[in-house]
């Protein structure tokens, strides 16, 4: 038997009839290659059009962090992205983990955005998965995660796990599992999650500089990357209730006090429609902007 790996797929974004649109605002072309290679630098945050190059904007940020300082994310998004990676696990003589693209033969190291780039391209990290390698981490790293369908807040240890694929049986994939957090734990690899902004930042430690992480579809999701979910909206409507998500979060990071390093934002297309790119980037540009002014106060 033989498989071809043909990198990572973009057919997902083709279910917005919008797409031309939002691209051409964004001045992207509209091959496949343009799209997922498109990331840019503003002067307020890093941008992309796929989530899992927001990977490599934190990996940036995380070679500026002292090796005892946690790595914390705040992750405003419609999914997880904590899924398995494609990256081989193997141990070290210390026993850390020692990730490998086995596609590509290149190790990786999440720190290290040359490595992204390459497991982007072959496709072992992906849209689902880029907050994933960062568990792999021998440092505290914790994800405080917004989302705005929960039903209750939930706090969990992450512990880094193997798994496997039928088709490439030889090898271990690092992959996560979760475990309840009592109340008051501390460990050293966490993911928090709620719908509700102040609760969720209540729970970040005085002082902590955080990276922060926003996915356009945790404010509107109008496919989830689905074909038959394509379909008319009341826009008037969608946009409101993405203004009063905007607004909560910005009040309640206004009243945290956390310091921030560094926001990155992923456009999501055929997640969010290219209908809403320019509207939620450029409201999210002004309240950074004003938060900004704020804080230097």
């Amino acid at each position: 038997m033989a498989i071809e790996i043909d990198g990572p797929d973009a057919s997902h974004q083709e279910v917005d009839p919008d797409l031309e649109v939002g691209l051409q605002w964004l001045g992207v072309g509209s091959d496949a290659g343009s799209r997922l290679r498109f990331r840019e630098e503003r002067q307020h945050f890093s941008l992309a059009l796929e989530d899992s190059w927001c990977g490599v904007f934190l990996a940036r940020h995380l070679a500026t962090l002292r090796d005892d300082e946690p790595l914390t994310i705040i992750h405003l998004d419609d999914h997880t992205d904590m899924m398995s990676t494609l990256l081989a696990v193997e141990s070290d003589a210390d026993g850390s983990l020692v990730l490998q693209d086995p596609l590509s033969g290149c190790a990786f190291d999440p720190a290290s955005p040359a490595s992204w780039h390459s497991a982007i391209a072959s496709g072992a990290i992906s849209i689902g998965s880029f907050l994933t390698p960062f568990f792999a981490l021998d440092r505290i790293v914790e994800v405080f995660h917004l989302k705005a369908d929960l039903e209750k807040a939930q706090s969990f240890a992450v512990a880094p796990q193997t798994t496997g694929h039928e088709l490439l049986a030889r090898y271990r994939f690092h992959a996560i599992e979760l475990a309840d957090s009592a109340a008051g734990e501390s460990p050293q690899r966490l993911y928090r999650r709620s719908n509700d902004a102040h609760q969720l930042l209540a729970h970040l430690a005085e002082g902590r500089l955080a990276a922060i992480h926003i996915d356009l579809d945790y404010f509107i999701n109008d496919y989830n990357g689905n074909a038959w979910q394509v379909g008319e909206i009341d826009l008037v409507t969608t946009h409101k209730i993405a203004l009063e998500r905007l607004d909560h979060f910005f009040s309640a990071l206004t009243r945290s006090g956390v310091s921030i390093a560094c926001w990155t934002i992923g456009v999501s297309p055929g997640f969010c429609s290219a209908r809403h790119w320019r509207f939620l980037i450029e409201q999210i540009e002004r309240r950074i902007a004003d938060l900004e002014v704020i804080l230097a106060r």
